[in-house]
This record gives C-alpha cells, sequence and structure tokens, in this order.
C-alpha cells in the first residue's frame, strides 16, 4: 500500500505545468520536501524494530526465526549505512583536498 502511495505522489510532481495554480504548485514544493523525511524516518525505524529483535536459537520456542532471515535483515539495513558513511567519507576527503589546493596556490 504504501509503495502505491509513493508511487502516486510522484507521478502527481511529474505533472507540473506552468499554468498551474499557486497553491498546487506550493504543495508539490512542500511535498518534495516532507518526501524525503518521511522515507528517513521509516528507513530509521525499521533499523530500530530489526536490531531490538532477540535472537532465539531455540527451535522449540514460538519465537524462533531462521537465522538466515537475521543475516539477511541486517545486510540490508548495513549496506545503505555502509554507503553513506563511505559517500560522507568521501565528501569530507575531496573537500580536505580542495582547502590542500587551495592553500598551495597561495
Amino acid at each position: 500500500m504504501g509503495t502505491f502511495i509513493i508511487v502516486w505522489v510522484l507521478s502527481f510532481l511529474g505533472n507540473t505545468k506552468d499554468e498551474d495554480p499557486e497553491p498546487l504548485q506550493c504543495i508539490r514544493q512542500l511535498i518534495l520536501i516532507m518526501l524525503p523525511f518521511g522515507l528517513l524516518v521509516l528507513f530509521i525505524s525499521g533499523n530500530v524494530v530489526i536490531f531490538s529483535l532477540e535472537w532465539d536459537a531455540d527451535k522449540t520456542s514460538p519465537k524462533y526465526c531462521h537465522p538466515l532471515l537475521y543475516w539477511y535483515a541486517y545486510c540490508v539495513l548495513l549496506i545503505p549505512w555502509a554507503c553513506c558513511g563511505m559517500l560522507v567519507l568521501g565528501m569530507i576527503v575531496q573537500s580536505m583536498c580542495n582547502i590542500v589546493k587551495g592553500l598551495c596556490k597561495k
């Protein structure tokens, strides 16, 4: 259901026309600003739920879940965080290189 709503919102945003009334353009801008924040909140809350689960190794327990499912969930959540971390690290290194190049030119 959530995917359909996101697709509907994105299709709504893609139909921009210059003759659209001002309130409609304001609504589009508000949605474009709020949508990434909402998706970030969903992503972080998913992380909290997955990482707060307790791994029960007893196969007779009603809370038992196959370890492969836990490892898959951890990998699916950790890979985006690792990519974000590498991206931030790359931006920091690039900024430091630009600062050093600027100092060396003087």
